[in-house]
């Protein structure tokens, strides 16, 4: 897992963005992985609809993020509560209520840098998994990309919008790794809606004994001025089009830094689990995104005419993503791939080492139907990862069994500790 002392080294040393980690810090116990994501998903708010990357297809600024961490421990909800009271006075329309279709999710869309918060992501991915709702996966994955969106079969409803032209949509979601596995399959993160994701996977380093106050007063006011001053700068007062933003590329040091690293992350891609593949492949795009994020937090873009992605935000950038990659390699590495994997591990969790257990008794443990379980049940037995208990002379009762005392082939997602302690900043 990411530690904080990975993310310190990793911000920029001064701006909005360090500045919201350290506020945050101080009042919020959520790793500050969470609080670096949630600052660039506001920094995304904040800049021109036209700001991006120039290319044959500009890349805009927009973010998908994910706040990966256990159930409760990690303080996912706290960090986008914490995002969401800084954005709401800074720029009270930004945020976009989730939609519950994919044709709701176009006609919430209005040409404005928007941002939607999940704070139990688990619940969309259970609930668009399959059905009804699975599309809304499907058209989330394509607004990422900020192409138009369209929806032909209801154009004949004058009260519903047809089309938006300049989609600008940001996500900021929290899940545990338990729900991840559970509600996602490998194409989900080889070439589909989470290979979209700035994921970040952390938990709890630190306790605080007056989070509860929540940093509210002149700290958080200074924030939303700042947040306020940038998206001011950017037009939030004439849709979001601006002038000011015309970015001609990286200057040469930048473009030495990015490329030596593009070249370093081919190779990893290559020894990485095929699950991440296209996460880490994506992390180009993710690295572009917070460089000019970045630059629009230091100012220069915000001040008018031509300039560049300059080498120390393109270090940064790149510092930052270096999070993501860590974390979805280390998601990938506890990730069951396909359904009957889950079954396995499924079934696996529910015997125990010490306490004998019935095949009945697992079965309802592992919430799986009789066929399932026979299936993940026997494969078990043939892995030789559980074992029949001893019978204690009573010939009549129900076979037991336990956990073997064997290394385990299907693992559950690793829990790294911080090599060192997090640095005493405050």
């Amino acid at each position: 897992m990411i530690s904080e002392k990975q993310v310190w080294a990793a911000l920029p040393s001064s701006g909005f963005l360090r500045s919201y980690v350290e506020w945050a810090s101080r009042w919020v116990e959520s790793n500050i992985a969470f609080h670096a994501v949630a600052g660039l998903a506001l920094l995304a708010q904040s800049v021109p609809t036209d700001y991006g990357f120039p290319g044959v297809t500009p890349l805009r600024a927009n973010m998908y993020g994910l706040l990966a961490g256990p159930s409760s421990a990690a303080g996912k909800t706290r960090a986008i509560e914490a995002a969401k009271s800084v954005l709401s006075k800074a720029i009270p329309d930004a945020e976009m209520e989730a939609p519950g279709s994919p044709e709701a999710c176009i006609d919430g869309l209005n040409g404005r840098p928007q941002i939607i918060f999940y704070d139990e992501f688990g619940q969309f991915l259970q609930s668009t998994e399959q059905g009804q709702l699975a599309p809304l996966r499907l058209r989330l994955a394509d607004i990422y990309d900020c192409g138009k969106q369209g929806r032909v079969l209801v154009r004949k409803r004058a009260t519903r919008k047809d089309k938006e032209e300049n989609p600008r949509l940001s996500v900021l979601a929290g899940g545990t790794p338990g729900f991840l596995e559970a509600y996602t399959t490998e194409i989900d993160w080889m070439e589909g809606f989470l290979a979209r994701f700035f994921t970040v996977l952390s938990t709890v380093e630190r306790r605080l004994e007056d989070a509860a106050a929540f940093g509210g007063g002149a700290e958080r006011e200074r924030l939303v001025e700042l947040l306020k001053e940038r998206a001011q700068s950017g037009g939030a007062s004439d849709l979001f089009t601006s002038p000011l933003a015309a970015c001609s590329g990286t200057s040469r040091g930048g473009q030495q830094l990015f490329s030596s690293w593009c070249e370093n992350l081919r190779g990893r891609a290559k020894r990485a689990p095929a699950a991440v593949h296209a996460a880490i492949h994506r992390a180009k795009g993710h690295a572009l995104k917070n460089a000019v994020l970045l630059a629009w937090d230091a100012g220069r873009p915000r001040v008018g005419g031509e300039w560049k992605v300059e080498a120390d935000e393109m270090d940064a950038a790149i510092a930052l993503t270096e999070l993501h990659i860590e974390s979805v390699i280390e998601i990938a590495d506890g990730l069951a791939p396909d359904r009957d994997a889950r079954d396995e591990r499924a079934m696996l969790r529910a015997f125990d080492a010490v306490k004998p257990r019935t095949y009945g008794e697992a079965l309802r443990l592992a919430k799986l139907n009789n066929r399932r379980g026979k299936e993940a049940f026997s494969t078990l037995m043939e892995k030789e990862l559980i074992e029949r208990a001893g019978d204690n002379g009573d010939l009549t009762a129900a076979p037991c069994y336990l956990l073997a005392r064997v290394e385990r082939k299907v693992i559950p997602f690793p829990v790294k500790k911080a090599a060192d302690p997090p640095p005493d900043l405050f």
